[in-house]
């Protein structure tokens, strides 16, 4: 079935059926007959042979008023088919309009949310709820089917939550459109993601990846790590970066542009589209992430010597340099393929070992929690590690990393005691006396 979203009732919310006729035939039997307009507007009747029979003697009524009884609830019914049979919702699948609803927020939502909702209704809520009739699903369902996937394990918390967040968007435009009475996601709560701890790189971990980092210093998967650790940038904001958005002299970088994956019939039409691999060009994934980023004079080296690179490659190929190149990219004008990067990093971590702080293998994000969970160990303020991630406000920052260090308390305490032992210091070298006038415990 193909689900028209912008479909209308053609019952358009009154009775198809707005008149009905009783009339006898016969001795004693009646029939009842049902006008309408068909969808081209002619006129057309529906007849129905009634269950009452008799005659009417005299001035009685009785027989003929249970005719036209009987006739109003036939007609009553015949409505009531109408408007469902009428309903672009009656026969459609719970996958099937979920479907028409991702097809719909298309128009207003990047290709890298397309896909993504594509892969969550095709993997996760498909299997359990995809063949229920829409207007069968209710509450019981929803709720056993995440109960079904949190025993299962199959999926992460937080992916379980996606894809009820989807369901539950999509059922809700159901029941503003008509299509539904009542929402099927109403009394379930969402489930809770499980955020955990950072599974940042420890000192040993950080001091063996920058060990790496200088067997090749520009080659692009260093480079691109490199930026990871010390700036704490996304994969796609990494592989996005152009030489136009550098700037060597102040040593800061603009994050303007982010690399997206998507489904290649996603793309079509999309002006972004770089028309290979299902990779496109994008804003960066919110309004703070776009920024300006300070790098140290160790990412300055390195990026100088990436681009001396790069220039020599071109000169090589009678290829003309073009600050639009991307950074990790080739002379072509192809930026790294996000995915090539992760499949870099994963091999990188597994020949050095590295295990992160909460015991797990260690991911190419992972390396921004590192650059954040490390800033923020060693005195840098939680503002200036949260404009330099993007995030969207500092208290997401202080509540995501300020407590991953198990040190960190001990070492506050350390500082404060150094600070009142300096002061105390200073005011007893000033000889300053001070008398109290009471012990302290007086009232």
């Amino acid at each position: 079935m193909v689900l028209g979203m912008d479909s209308d009732l053609v019952a358009g919310g009154k009775a198809k059926f707005a008149t009905v006729s009783v009339k006898r035939y016969g001795k004693d039997k009646w029939r009842a007959q049902f006008p309408y307009k068909d969808a081209a507007g002619n006129w057309r009747t529906v007849s129905r042979t009634l269950k009452t029979t008799g005659r009417d003697k005299g001035n009685s009524k009785r027989v003929y008023n249970a005719a036209v009884s009987e006739a109003d609830s036939i007609r009553a019914r015949l409505n009531d088919e109408a408007a469902r049979d009428s309903n672009p919702a009656h026969g459609a699948t719970v996958a099937e309009y979920i479907g028409a609803y991702i097809a719909e927020r298309a128009q207003s939502v990047t290709p890298t949310t397309v896909s993504g909702y594509r892969q969550l209704l095709n993997n996760v809520l498909r299997p359990a709820l995809g063949d229920v009739a829409l207007t069968d699903l209710n509450p019981s369902q929803v709720a056993a089917w995440l109960t079904s996937e949190r025993e299962s394990g199959r999926y992460t918390a937080v992916t379980i939550r996606k894809a009820f967040m989807l369901l539950k968007s999509a059922m809700k435009q159901a029941v503003e459109r008509d299509m539904i009475a009542k929402d099927p996601t109403r009394t379930v709560k969402a489930p809770r993601p499980d955020e955990g701890k950072p599974n940042a790189l420890d000192a040993k971990g950080r001091g063996r990846v920058a060990a790496f980092l200088d067997i090749d210093p520009t080659d692009p998967a260093s480079i691109a790590i490199r930026l990871a650790l010390f700036c704490g940038m996304r994969r796609g904001e990494i592989c996005g970066l152009r030489w136009r958005n550098v700037d060597t002299d102040s040593r800061t970088l603009d994050v303007a542009e982010s690399i997206g994956i998507a489904d290649k019939g996603d793309l079509e039409g999309n002006a972004t589209n770089l028309e290979y691999s299902g990779l496109y060009v994008k804003p960066p994934k919110n309004r703070k992430s776009a920024r300006r980023v300070t790098y140290p004079a160790t990412v300055a080296a390195a990026l100088a010597a990436r681009r001396a690179a790069m220039r020599a490659e071109c000169m090589a190929a009678g290829v003309p340099f073009d600050d639009g190149m991307f950074v990790c990219g080739d002379i072509t004008g192809r930026p790294m393929h996000p995915h090539a990067l992760y499949r870099r990093w994963t091999a990188t971590a597994e020949a050095l070992g590295l295990v992160g702080t909460q015991g797990r293998a260690v991911t190419f994000h992972d390396l921004r929690h590192t650059y954040a969970t490390t800033a923020i160990a060693h005195g840098i303020d939680v503002k200036t590690v949260s404009e330099s991630m993007g995030h969207t406000n500092a208290a997401m920052t202080l509540n995501r990393y300020a407590s991953a260090d198990p040190d960190a308390a001990r070492r506050a305490t350390e500082t404060l005691e150094r600070a009142y032992a300096a002061e105390m210091a200073a005011a007893s070298a000033a000889g300053e006396v001070i008398e109290l006038g009471r012990t302290g415990t007086d009232e």
